[in-house]
């Protein structure tokens, strides 16, 4: 009976001056360009409301509960609310009969604090939201939050941004 097959990798010579990229495969590299291409096209287009090829730093809550309007998303009531630490506005409304809450900041490096300060809360209590954070759209200015992954995904066609948890 023949022994196990055996899984050596062939000798390969190398010049000590030259680098191991030369060792992988050929058809790698159009591959793993070609995948890049994609993958950087492919967050280009998640991140554009309505084909614009951009998504607006929105200065206030009025004018992303306007922006969202014009693309048929209304929401309803909005009210101010305290805004939390970093955060320049903060509306909440409601989509559908859902909880909305829009938060605006002066610039990206304050909506970069506030979810550092967010993410340090949560590991300090060592929970694991997973799935039951709630779902979300960042845009460069602002956060949309949000009750449902299928209502972000329709206020991000509206005004853009990248869905997050």
């Amino acid at each position: 009976m023949p022994g196990p097959p055996s899984f050596s990798r062939p000798a390969v010579a190398r010049s000590s001056s030259r680098s191991n990229i030369s060792a992988v495969r050929p058809a790698f590299w159009p591959a793993a360009i070609s995948l890049f291409f994609v993958l950087i096209a492919g967050c280009a287009s998640a991140s554009s409301p309505g084909g614009s090829g951009t998504t607006t730093a929105y200065g206030n809550g009025s004018e992303i509960v306007a922006a969202l309007a014009s693309h048929g998303v209304e929401c309803v009531g909005p009210r101010d609310r305290q805004p939390s630490t970093n955060v320049k506005q903060q509306l909440g409304c409601q989509v559908d009969g859902q909880d909305v809450i829009i938060r605006v900041f002066d610039d990206a490096a304050a909506r970069d604090r506030y979810v550092q300060a967010g993410a340090a809360i949560v590991s300090q209590l060592d929970v694991a939201l997973g799935s039951d954070a709630p779902a979300r759209v960042v845009g460069p200015t602002w956060i949309v939050t949000t009750d449902t992954p299928e209502l972000a995904t329709r206020i991000q066609a509206a005004i853009g941004g990248e869905l997050g948890r």
